[in-house]
């Protein structure tokens, strides 16, 4: 290649070259150095993507450009757009300056492991962190295979992170109701009870109106959740058994008879003290720390209100496959996965339940000869 030398172009001064790539000569200018420096860089990437009978993007892009670009053309609502532009920055910290083509799955394995070694972090990041970041690079990339960036989506072939949900429940019913006293505003407590005992997550009950119960027939239908304070209230829409009618337990059925029933089927089952919904981040943080401190109790967070229901179940002998349905989980796989503290000791018991009830072959031979 031959060394740059100074051009003017329709009247701007920058710099040209000659270059031979394949046999090819071209002429490249630039009005600075700099970016002629990356118009050959450019050319030879081409050449050799050429080469290797790799298709041509339609254009170079790095990885901070292309999450720019995703993110400006997110089709979802604002609420989701947030949290993918949050989750992104793990991965654009790593590869920003990095071009499409400049790193491959071993490099994202790489990028993985740093997130659990935390180096230059205060603590490594959890499995569900991880793997919400490699799943946000993946549509990242995703898009960028789609729209002709990028020929494969390296991301995608990088394993995510197990994760399994440790449960924390209560140690009893009892700690449970003592938690569900120390409430300064009784229908907190009351939430609380009920939450328990129909093993609903927090962002489930804080929805729940009057038009979801049939208080004759014994039922609740569970097809909302709480989005955060700008979706508001959304369908539920993970999967189809996570929205069901399910049938209310006694511990629900006695909270509901203490509840005044209201005409108003929009009203509100657990309004907050001055009407309307509870703001379940401030509840959590306040209402519901205070709660647990005046208990004496050790600190959980909302959700092992419903690990507490689906533990103390099983322990109680409730067969796992109706501990699932009052969860709603799309399968009892994913209940043992949860529950898998518990659920070796819950199948040991129905075990020696069935061999105690089987006949003994030696019983019958001595039977036999006598």
């Amino acid at each position: 290649m031959a060394e740059p030398y100074r051009q003017t172009r329709h009247g701007i001064k920058g710099w040209e070259v000659r270059v031979q790539v394949r046999g090819k000569r071209s002429r490249l200018w630039a009005p600075t150095k700099n970016k002629l420096d990356d118009l050959i860089e450019d050319l030879e990437d081409k050449s050799q993507r050429q080469r290797r009978g790799y298709r041509q993007p339609k254009e170079l892009l790095t990885y901070d450009e292309l999450c720019e670009r995703v993110l400006k053309l997110y089709p979802h609502r604002e609420s989701s757009k947030t949290s993918l532009q949050h989750t992104l920055r793990y991965s654009r910290d790593w590869f920003g300056d990095y071009g499409l083509y400049d790193f491959d799955a071993e490099s994202v394995e790489e990028w993985l492991l740093s997130l659990r070694t935390a180096p230059g972090r205060l603590k490594p990041l959890s499995a569900y962190t991880r793997r919400a970041a490699l799943k946000a690079m993946r549509y990242a990339l995703g898009w960028a295979v789609a729209k002709g960036y990028l020929d494969v989506n390296c991301a995608s072939m990088v394993d995510s992170p197990e994760v399994v949900d440790i449960p924390d429940p209560f140690d009893s019913w009892e700690q449970v109701f003592k938690v569900a006293r120390a409430f300064d505003y009784k229908p907190y407590g009351q939430a609380v009870r009920f939450a328990a005992g129909q093993g609903l997550r927090p962002q489930e009950w804080v929805v729940l109106r009057e038009r979801d119960l049939d208080r004759r027939a014994g039922t609740l239908t569970i097809n909302r959740t709480w989005g955060g304070p700008k979706a508001g209230e959304v369908a539920l829409a993970k999967n189809e058994s996570s929205q069901a009618t399910v049938y209310l337990s006694d511990i629900a059925l006695e909270v509901l008879d203490e509840l005044p029933r209201s005409l108003d089927r929009d009203a509100l089952l657990f309004p907050a003290p001055h009407g309307g919904l509870i703001s379940f981040d401030n509840w959590r943080r306040d209402a519901w720390a205070k709660a647990l401190a005046k208990a004496g109790v050790r600190y959980r967070p909302p959700k092992a209100l419903r690990h507490t229901m689906a533990t103390l179940a099983l322990k109680a002998d409730v067969p796992i496959e109706d501990v699932s349905r009052m969860l709603r989980h799309s399968s009892v796989k994913v209940t043992e996965k949860h529950y898998i503290r518990v659920v070796p000791s819950v199948k040991r018991r129905s075990a020696e339940r069935l061999s105690a009830d089987m006949p003994r072959f030696d019983s019958g031979v001595k039977a036999a000869g006598g």
